[in-house]
């Protein structure tokens, strides 16, 4: 993953990077907003640090055009 992050939201850089193997979960909040969920029960490598248990992060991405997605996948308004 590799998202814009121009000002400087995440301390992780520019452009935000998520290092993990696996996404847990992508959902769709509405047609201009995703969210990527990964859940980090299992500490190992190849996350953030080669030391530390990676924690559980959950990202609102705001997307630079809206999806073209069936209107049944959006929540309810």
């Amino acid at each position: 993953m590799n998202v814009a992050n121009p000002d400087g939201l995440s301390p992780y850089g520019d452009p935000f990077t998520f290092p993990f193997f696996t996404i847990e979960d992508v959902e769709i909040l509405d047609a201009d907003t995703i969210a990527v969920m990964n859940d980090n029960n299992f500490p190992a490598f190849g996350g953030r640090s080669a030391t530390e248990p990676d924690q559980n992060e959950y990202l609102e991405i705001t997307l630079a055009e809206p999806l073209d997605v069936d209107q049944r996948l959006l929540p309810a308004s």
